[in-house]
């Protein structure tokens, strides 16, 4: 059990640890052409930001890679925060 949760801690480093291509979105990994499946490379996703010191509302364009390393960093997160809880209460 610990060897799994200590590779779930390394496949969350890794994915925080993808180079910085943007400024404007942060840590993001660009693919070079569209995913299989999708028509563009890019998702519309909405939200409210004060990022460079901008008020922004509504919708903006988000490379899909990032969105899905947004996604998979959250989830890993909890799944690695979790185990790590289960792993504290076993123990007491």
């Amino acid at each position: 059990a610990q060897d799994k949760l200590n590779a779930d801690k390394v496949l969350l480093g890794s994915l925080l640890g993808l180079p910085n291509t943007s400024s404007y979105w942060g840590q993001i990994y660009k693919p070079l052409e569209t995913p299989i499946g999708l028509t563009s490379p890019y998702v519309k996703v909405s939200g409210i930001s004060l990022i460079g010191g901008k008020l922004f509302f509504g919708w903006r364009c988000m490379p899909y890679t990032e969105y899905s390393r947004r996604e998979a960093v959250a989830g890993m997160s909890a799944l690695v925060q979790g185990k790590s809880l289960v792993n504290v209460i076993r123990l007491q």
